[in-house]
C-alpha cells in the first residue's frame, strides 16, 4: 500500500470543486468526494496503473470519469503525491 501525500494546491483544487458542485445541486459536491475517495485507494494500491503525461516519465495522470477532473501525480518510492485535481475545463496554472 503506497502512502498519498495531497499538496496544498491539490487540497484547495478539491476545496474549490467541492463548493462549485454544492451550490450547482446540493449533495453533488459529496458525490465528487465519494468518487475522488475511489481513486485514491486505486493509487494507493497500485499508482502504476496509469500512465505518463511527459516524455521524462516523471508525472502520472487519471481522468475521473463522471467529472470534468484529472489527477496529476508523481510516484517517489512508496509515496504517491497528488499535485493537482485539475478541472480539463481550466488552463493548468504555471
Amino acid at each position: 500500500m503506497f502512502l498519498l501525500v495531497l499538496t496544498e494546491d491539490a487540497r484547495e483544487d478539491v476545496r474549490e470543486a467541492y463548493n462549485y458542485y454544492e451550490g450547482i445541486s446540493p449533495g453533488l459536491g459529496e458525490d465528487f468526494l465519494l468518487i475522488l475517495e475511489q481513486y485514491y485507494r486505486t493509487l494507493q494500491e497500485n499508482p502504476f496503473l496509469y500512465g505518463y503525461t511527459d516524455t521524462s516519465k516523471t508525472t502520472r495522470d487519471v481522468a475521473i470519469l463522471r467529472f470534468p477532473y484529472v489527477i496529476i501525480f508523481e510516484v517517489h518510492n512508496s509515496t504517491v503525491i497528488i499535485y493537482t485535481v485539475h478541472n480539463t475545463y481550466k488552463q493548468i496554472k504555471p
